[in-house]
C-alpha cells in the first residue's frame, strides 16, 4: 500500500512554525491595541495618560502590523497548502502510471478527474484555510483570553466561556457537515462522470437523436446535485446564524459583568471598551470555525477516496536490483505464462528475426499477450525473457527502448508532430524523429505536408484523420529502432496507401515483429502464423507454438 505525502516534512514544518510565530506576533498587535484603547479612554475620563497623538500613532501602527500579519497568514497558508497539494498530485500521478492496464481500466475518467481535481483542492483547503487558521485562531484566542484576564479578570472570564460556547456549538453544529458533504460530494462525482462519458461519445449522441434524452439525464442529476448543496448552505446558514448570536450574546454579557462588577464609582469603561474592541477584533477568528469544520470533513472524504486509489493495483512493482538488457537482442520467450480468464500456459519464442502475424476471435487474448510481453500487464503465472533475463528485473524504460509497439488504442495526445514521433523515447532528437517519420513515409520537412513536424495537434488528434493519426503512432513506435515490434492490427483505419507504406516497412524491417491480425493483409509477410483459441496459442504449421 502507498502511503499518503507526510504532512509535517522539513519544509512544511517550518511552516507551521512560522504561522505560530505570525500568531504571536497578531497576539502582540491585538493586546497593544486593547491596551491604548484602555489608556485613552482612562485618560480622557481622569484628564491624564499618554498624550493621544502617541495613542494614535500606537493605534496605527499595531493595526499596521496586524494588517501585515495577516498578508503573512495568508501567504504562508496558501504556500502549505501547496505543497502538500503538489506533493500529493505528484505521487498520485506516479502510482497511476505504474498501474497495469487491467487496473486502468477500474477507473473512471469522471472519478478519476474528481481525484486529482475536487480532492485535492479539498485537501488542499483544508490545509491553507483550515489548519493554517485553526493554528492562527488558537494562538490568538488564547493570547487575547490570557491578556484580558490579566486587565479584568471578570470580562476574561466572559471571554473565555463564550469562545468555549462557541467552539463547542461549532463541533455540534459540524457534524451535520458530514451528511451534506458526502452527498453533494457523490452526486458531483455522477455529473462529472456522466458529462465525461457523453462529451467523448457526442457523435454517437447525435447519429441516434438522443440529445434530448441525455439533457433530460443530465437535468435529474443536477437537480439531485443542487438539492445537496443547498441542504450544505442550509448548514452552513445554520453555523454562521449561531455565531452571530454567540458574538452578540458575547458583548452584551461583557456589558453586563462590567455593571455587575461594578465598584462605587461605576463600571471600568475603558476595561470594558478595551475588552470589546478586543473581541470584535477576535471574532472573524470565531466565524471561521465553521469553515475549518467543512474543510476539516471535506479533506477527509477526500484522503478516504485518494488512499483507495493508492491502494488499487496490480501495480508494475520497479525491479529492485534492475539489470540492463543485452544490447544485442537474442529473442524473446514467454514460459508458462498464464493470465485468469485470458491466457493458459502460453510457451513461444521469438527469435530476431522472425515475422509472426497472431490472430483469433475477438477476446481471445492477442493485445493482452502484447501487453504481457511490453509488461503494461503482469501474468499470474510464469515469466518474459528478453535476450534471457526476466524482464521484471530489467527497467521499464530500458525493456521499451528495445521493444515497442504499434496500436490504434495508444493513441496521440496534443502538441505537434514532432512531440508526438519524440514521445517514443526520451531521448529522441530531431534526427531521430525525422529519420522514423521518413520510414513512414511522411514528408515532416515540407511545410505544406500534413505530417509537417511543426503541425499542432489537438487533444485525442481530433484534427487529424485516423490514417493521419496511425502513420504518427507508426513513426513514435520507430523512434527507438526497437529490436522487436509489436503491432496491434495496424492495418485499422489505414487507407491503401498507408497500408502499402506498413506493408514495405515491415518488409525490410531489420528486427523481430509479432503482428495481431483480423484480415489476410500481412500473411504474406509472415515467417510464421499463430493462433490464440481458449487462452492456448497455437502455431498452423507447427502444432503447439515453441
Amino acid at each position: 500500500m502507498l502511503a499518503l505525502p507526510d504532512l509535517l516534512s522539513s519544509k512544511r514544518l517550518r511552516l507551521l512554525l512560522l504561522l505560530v510565530v505570525n500568531g504571536l506576533f497578531q497576539v502582540g498587535a491585538l493586546i497593544t491595541v486593547a491596551f491604548l484603547i484602555r489608556t485613552m479612554v482612562d485618560g480622557i475620563g481622569r484628564g491624564e495618560g499618554l498624550a493621544l497623538s502617541v495613542i494614535i500613532a500606537g493605534l496605527f501602527g499595531a493595526n499596521l502590523l496586524l494588517g501585515l500579519m495577516k498578508w503573512q497568514e495568508m501567504v504562508a497558508a496558501q504556500r502549505l497548502g501547496e505543497d502538500y497539494a503538489m506533493d500529493m498530485r505528484r505521487k498520485a500521478f506516479r502510482h497511476l502510471g505504474t498501474l497495469s492496464l487491467h487496473a486502468q481500466a477500474r477507473l473512471r475518467g469522471g472519478s478519476l478527474q474528481l481525484r486529482f481535481v475536487n480532492d485535492l483542492t479539498a485537501i488542499r483547503n483544508w490545509i491553507s484555510n483550515g489548519l493554517a487558521r485553526l493554528l492562527i485562531a488558537t494562538t490568538i484566542c488564547t493570547g487575547s483570553i490570557g491578556a484580558l484576564l490579566v486587565m479584568d479578570p471578570i470580562l476574561g472570564l466572559v471571554l473565555c466561556g463564550v469562545v468555549s460556547i462557541a467552539i463547542a456549538g461549532a463541533l455540534l453544529i459540524g457534524r451535520m457537515f458530514d451528511k451534506t458533504i458526502r452527498e453533494a460530494r457523490k452526486r458531483r462525482g455522477q455529473i462529472a462522470a456522466n458529462i465525461s462519458e457523453k462529451i467523448s461519445n457526442m457523435p454517437v449522441i447525435q447519429a441516434f437523436a438522443h440529445l434530448n434524452l441525455e439533457q433530460r439525464k443530465l437535468k435529474q442529476q443536477s437537480r439531485k446535485l443542487a438539492d445537496a448543496q443547498i441542504e450544505k448552505a442550509s448548514v452552513t446558514g445554520i453555523f454562521r446564524g449561531f455565531m452571530i448570536f454567540v458574538i452578540g450574546s458575547g458583548i452584551a454579557l461583557m456589558v453586563v459583568a462590567a455593571s455587575w462588577s461594578a465598584g462605587p464609582n461605576g463600571p471600568d469603561i475603558g476595561a470594558l471598551v478595551s475588552a470589546i474592541g478586543l473581541f470584535s477584533l477576535l471574532s472573524p477568528n470565531l466565524f471561521r470555525l465553521g469553515k475549518v469544520y467543512e474543510y476539516w470533513k471535506s479533506a477527509r472524504i477526500a484522503q478516504e477516496k485518494l488512499a483507495r486509489l493508492f491502494v488499487l493495483g496490480p501495480a508494475i512493482e520497479p525491479a529492485t536490483q534492475p539489470k540492463k538488457p543485452r544490447k544485442q537482442f537474442v529473442g524473446l520467450q514467454l514460459e508458462n505464462v498464464s493470465l485468469a480468464g485470458a491466457l493458459k500456459s502460453i510457451n513461444c519464442v521469438i527469435n530476431p528475426s522472425d515475422r509472426i502475424v497472431l490472430k483469433g476471435d475477438n477476446g481471445a487474448g492477442k493485445t493482452t499477450l502484447l501487453n504481457i510481453i511490453l509488461r503494461l500487464i503482469e501474468p499470474d503465472k510464469g515469466r518474459v525473457l528478453l535476450s534471457g533475463k526476466d524482464i521484471r528485473s530489467i527497467r521499464t524504460g530500458d525493456l521499451r527502448r528495445q521493444v515497442s509497439i504499434i496500436s490504434p488504442s495508444l493513441g496521440v495526445m496534443k502538441g505537434t508532430v514532432a512531440s508526438n514521433i519524440a514521445y517514443g523515447s526520451s531521448k529522441a532528437d530531431k534526427n531521430a524523429v525525422v529519420k522514423a517519420a521518413s520510414r513512414c513515409a511522411m514528408d515532416c520537412l515540407n511545410p505544406n505536408s500534413p505530417f509537417h513536424l511543426g503541425r499542432s495537434i489537438h487533444e485525442g488528434g481530433r484534427n487529424l484523420s485516423a490514417g493521419e493519426r496511425m502513420r504518427i503512432i507508426m513513426a513514435r513506435a520507430l523512434v527507438t529502432s526497437p529490436r522487436l515490434l509489436l503491432l496491434d492490427e495496424p492495418e485499422t483505419h489505414l487507407d491503401t496507401a498507408s497500408l502499402q507504406v506498413l506493408i514495405e516497412l515491415l518488409e525490410g524491417y531489420e528486427g523481430a515483429w509479432l503482428a495481431t491480425s483480423h484480415g489476410n493483409a500481412l500473411d504474406h509477410l509472415a515467417m510464421s502464423h499463430w493462433s490464440l483459441t481458449n487462452g492456448k496459442l497455437l502455431s498452423e504449421t507447427e502444432g503447439l507454438a515453441a
